[in-house]
C-alpha cells in the first residue's frame, strides 16, 4: 500500500475510505487470470479503474518520422554515457561543455554560411533585375529560361558566388 500511496495517492485514499474495492478489484483479476484471457483481464482492470475513478497517466510517444531515428539516439545516447563515465566529469558540467564542443564543431560551418548569405544578400538586386528584364522581354519561354540561366552562370563567375 505504501508503492500505491507514493503512486497514486487519491486512489490509495479511495482504497483506505473503501477497502471492498480492494476485494472486488482483486476477485475479477484472479477470475481472469484463471482463465487465461488477457484481453478480458485488461478490460476488468479497467473497468475496476473506471470504477474507482482513476486514470492512468498518459503515455507520450515521438512523433512517427523519429521511429526511424530511435537507433541514432540510443547509439549517440550511449556513447555520451560512456564519455561521461570515462571522463567522471559531473552530469551538469559534461552537458554544458557537450553543448559548447558541438557548437565549435559547427563553427566553421556556420562561419561560411554566413559569408555565402552576405555574398547573396549583395546579388539579389542585381538577379532581381535580371528577371524583371527577361520577364518583359518578347522571346519564348524557353529562350527565355535559357538566357537567364545563363546570364545567372556569368554573374556566378564574375562575382565568385554560388547561388545554389
Amino acid at each position: 500500500m505504501n508503492a500505491l500511496q507514493q503512486f497514486n495517492p487519491k486512489l490509495h485514499d479511495q482504497l483506505t475510505k473503501q477497502p471492498e474495492l480492494v476485494l472486488d478489484l482483486k476477485e475479477l483479476i484472479l477470475a481472469n487470470e484463471v482463465k487465461g484471457d488477457q484481453s478480458a483481464e485488461a478490460e476488468s482492470i479497467a473497468a475496476a479503474a473506471d470504477a474507482l475513478q482513476y486514470k492512468p497517466p498518459k503515455n507520450y510517444s515521438l512523433p512517427f518520422i523519429w521511429a526511424y531515428f530511435a537507433p541514432v539516439f540510443s547509439v549517440t545516447a550511449a556513447a555520451l554515457i560512456k564519455l561521461q563515465a570515462a571522463t567522471a566529469i559531473p552530469w551538469m558540467s559534461f552537458i554544458i561543455l557537450s553543448g559548447v564542443s558541438v557548437r565549435l564543431c559547427i563553427l566553421p560551418l556556420m562561419i561560411r554560411q554566413m559569408t555565402l548569405i552576405n555574398k547573396v544578400s549583395q546579388a539579389s538586386p542585381n538577379i532581381r533585375l535580371a528577371m524583371k528584364l527577361f520577364k518583359h522581354s518578347k522571346l519564348g519561354l524557353h529562350k527565355r529560361v535559357w538566357y537567364l540561366s545563363k546570364a545567372m552562370l556569368d554573374y556566378q563567375r564574375q562575382t565568385n558566388t554560388s547561388l545554389f
